[in-house]
């Protein structure tokens, strides 16, 4: 009787585990639907910072497939700089068990990021994360804020048509905001070399290349 009952017991429990076992695979079945279904773009790192999984809205942000980016770190898919500044975040989630939120610019936008410990399967802890447009409301406040520092500052379109300039900057230039809006930036933002047969390079130009910040030469 006493091992009947053990015997009945053993099954009794593997029956419940592999029960609870579909259930599992069901509720995960159904977050990935969800999560695939989801515009917000969506990430999961592993424990060494590769990512594991991305749904499609993240595919179309980055502009690759997911074959292509599952595996891979932020430095084999992103341009240097903006890869030290995702790392140094996935990082600190790692490090404090906790979300951390930030900006990022890609292509010509800002984005909000927010990232978050997730435990693995394995007992370490990965890196969850999603991305959302900044909202208009700060980019007024991110806006009136250029604009009233003391530098030159001015916004550019990715057409390269200006739509902003702050009062530095038009003294700088010598076109007032209103004369300069709506023309290229090459006709208002004219740089020359201190020598005369030295070349400039187009800082801008290069910015909207690779989306990284650009600084002039001391020149």
């Amino acid at each position: 009787l006493f091992l009947f009952g053990l015997g009945l017991y053993f099954i009794l429990k593997r029956g419940r585990k592999r029960k609870k076992e579909r259930e599992i695979r069901r509720f995960n079945e159904l977050v990935q639907t969800f999560i695939e279904s989801e515009e917000i773009p969506v990430s999961l790192k592993d424990d060494q910072l590769n990512y594991i999984f991305v749904n499609l809205a993240m595919e179309d942000f980055y502009g690759i497939n997911s074959e292509e980016i599952i595996g891979q770190g932020d430095f084999e898919i992103l341009e240097e700089k903006m890869a030290i500044k995702e790392r140094k975040t996935d990082k600190k989630v790692l490090a404090t068990k906790t979300f951390v939120t930030d900006e990022m610019l890609w292509k010509g936008k800002i984005f909000k990021t927010t990232k978050f410990p997730v435990d693995l399967l394995n007992g370490k802890f990965g890196v969850g994360a999603y991305i959302r447009s900044a909202s208009e409301k700060n980019r007024e406040k991110y806006l009136k804020t250029l604009m009233s520092i003391s530098d030159g500052v001015m916004i550019v379109d990715p057409m390269g048509k200006i739509e902003m300039l702050n009062n530095t900057a038009a003294e700088m230039t010598g076109w007032t905001a209103r004369e300069a809006m709506g023309k290229h930036y090459s006709q208002v933002f004219v740089l020359e070399h201190e020598e005369e047969s030295g070349g400039v390079r187009d800082p801008i130009e290069e910015a909207f290349k690779d989306n990284t910040l650009n600084e002039f030469d001391s020149e």
